[in-house]
């Protein structure tokens, strides 16, 4: 889940988060959610989307949060 940074969106994400609906996915009681900085995470750049995909698998294994 990307986390905006813009305060509605970032509300609105809170909000959904916080729902009943949310909450019974079967990825978020496992644990398997991550929630990241769209600020960091949602760029369009090659050198940073580069950057980013070695950390995929840090963070996928929860070596990284």
């Amino acid at each position: 889940m990307l986390m905006p940074s813009i305060r509605p969106a970032y509300q609105a994400t809170q909000e959904l988060m916080a729902s009943k609906g949310w909450k019974e996915l079967t990825a978020v009681r496992n644990g398997k959610v991550h929630v990241l900085d769209e600020a960091k995470w949602n760029l369009m750049d090659a050198c940073t989307r580069e950057h980013l995909i070695r950390l995929l698998p840090a963070l996928l294994t929860g070596q990284l949060s």
